[in-house]
């Protein structure tokens, strides 16, 4: 059993390789309860997903409903309309899409949405990772494609915040104030009755957040859009106070409620009382988010086969590596350094700390950078790394 740490630590993000998402980041996190606009604000952003990547994930990917989903004038479109029945043995029977019915339905007003994309795209997938490591919270990206200004959804809000990515092509966001302060799905919001608060117009490369709970109505408006939203879960006041009753040293949660209505008034002044005493230690908030980091899931990656010690080639430094434990976090405790995360703990060797720490800095970097940071040559960094893909806990691409 691993001892409780006594001190824990994730090292500053650095901005390699998605640096414009330092700026993006540093201004959601000055205000996260107003929508920002940010002009021009990624480099690139084809780079992320372009046209012929999702032409390849559509082609080769066997994907339905819920993943995958056309809509047209504020209503879903029935998954027979653009696909048909493929029968890859007696038994089992995938739905493959038709190019045909796809093109028409684009062309007639549909939009195209697909749900985690990445999970299917690796230029997304780093993002997601990148994102997660830095917000300490579960990214869901969707992408979002359309030909024509049909609009394909009501206005609506998301109980989450948003990230948009506009890569192609423009949209046209029309946004209104919550009517509901912190709403979720599970609490009625009533529709907006007044006017938008705001109209805009994304462009390539430029970037929306959106907190939740804001209404919305989007629309291309000249010819074929692509945009990506990164859907960000909150940490809500519900979520810690079913972390609290879920924790051994704060009892008062799972106390039984006072069921005498004489005594009503001062038992719930008690417990009420109790509630304040254990929220009222600034640790309590670094617990919880501790204890969220290290059972979020991993974002798994093969090496099939893995090549023998004798037949790894030498190391360049331009080898890519990821961290699949985008929220690990690296402690001290009285067994010496572990690093926890998907709902494990590793033990870690003294002598890796500089890699370890730089890669938790660094999610997606080179092997070369990692080694720069870490103050080590890179043939060692390789072997620390290779380690660590053995656990699970990287993966490296040549």
């Amino acid at each position: 059993m691993t001892a409780q740490p006594t001190t824990s630590w994730r090292p500053a993000p650095t901005e390699a390789p998605f640096a414009w998402l330092h700026h993006v980041l540093e201004t959601v996190n000055a205000d996260r309860s107003s929508p920002h606009h940010l002009p021009a604000a990624v480099t690139q952003p084809e780079h992320l997903l372009a046209w012929r990547d999702l032409d390849a994930i559509l082609t080769h990917h066997h994907l339905e409903p819920p993943q995958l989903q056309l809509a047209r004038d504020r209503a879903l479109l029935p998954q027979a309309d653009y696909t048909a029945p493929l029968t890859l043995r007696p038994g089992t029977t995938r739905h493959q899409i038709r190019p045909d019915k796809l093109t028409e339905l684009l062309d007639a007003g549909a939009s195209l949405v697909l749900d985690a994309i990445d999970h299917l795209h690796p230029p997304l997938r780093d993002l997601a990772t990148v994102l997660e490591a830095e917000l300490r919270t579960d990214v869901l990206i969707t992408a979002y494609t359309s030909r024509t200004e049909v609009q394909a959804f009501n206005s609506h809000f998301d109980d989450h915040a948003v990230l948009v990515l506009q890569v192609a092509g423009t949209k046209h966001w029309t946004l209104t104030r919550p009517t509901v302060a912190w709403p979720t799905h599970a609490v009625h919001a009533p529709a907006p009755a007044g006017p938008p608060d705001s109209t805009l117009t994304l462009h390539p490369g430029d970037v929306l957040y959106l907190p939740r709970g804001w209404w919305h109505e989007v629309a291309a408006t000249n010819g074929p859009s692509l945009h990506l939203t990164c859907a960000l879960t909150p940490h809500t006041t519900t979520d810690l106070l079913t972390w609290l009753a879920t924790d051994p040293e704060h009892d008062v949660l799972r106390a039984d409620l006072p069921h005498s209505a004489a005594t009503a008034d001062t038992d719930l002044a008690a417990l009420a009382e109790r509630i304040a005493a254990a929220l009222d230690n600034p640790a309590v908030l670094d617990r919880y988010y501790t204890a969220r980091d290290r059972c979020a899931p991993v974002r798994a990656a093969t090496a099939i086969p893995a090549p023998a010690p004798t037949q790894v080639p030498a190391p360049t430094g331009t080898e890519q590596v990821r961290l699949l434990l985008p929220r690990a976090r690296l402690s001290v405790t009285g067994q010496g350094l572990v690093l926890d995360g998907a709902n494990r703990t590793w033990g870690i060797s003294a002598s890796w700390q500089s890699v370890v720490t730089a890669l938790l800095a660094n999610p997606v970097a080179t092997l070369g950078d990692l080694a720069t940071e870490a103050g080590v040559s890179v043939p060692a960094a390789s072997e620390i790394i290779r380690s660590l893909a053995g656990s699970g806990i990287v993966a490296t691409i040549a």
